[in-house]
């Protein structure tokens, strides 16, 4: 219900133009936060009262989490690989290649 109610304070016309006037879209970082950061409120009750009216807003689901070690065996390797491809990345920065192929890459 409280989803809803913040759903529906989301949609009000005045919301939409002060989320189009935040300086990054709310996937990056939630409007409460760039409200805070802008200077515009000073904390989060400050800021949902701002969006929806009301203090004390649900915040929306993070829809992704890091992932547990313990209970993802691929993980690890995952988190490997990808340290890997950021040396990989880094050496050839360094390394100043002039391949036009390389510098779309990088």
């Amino acid at each position: 219900e409280d989803e809803e109610k913040f759903l529906r304070a989301s949609d009000r016309p005045e919301n939409s133009a002060l989320l189009q006037a935040l300086p990054m879209s709310t996937d990056e970082a939630t409007a409460e936060e760039q409200i805070m950061l802008m200077g515009w409120a000073k904390d989060e009750n400050a800021a949902s009262l701002i969006l929806t009216g009301q203090s004390n807003a649900p915040q929306p689901a993070m829809l992704y989490t890091a992932p547990e070690l313990d209970e993802n065996p691929h993980a690890e390797g995952a988190i490997q690989n990808m340290a890997d491809a950021v040396l990989q990345m880094h050496e050839a920065i360094a390394a100043g290649h002039t391949d036009p192929a390389v510098k779309t890459v990088i």
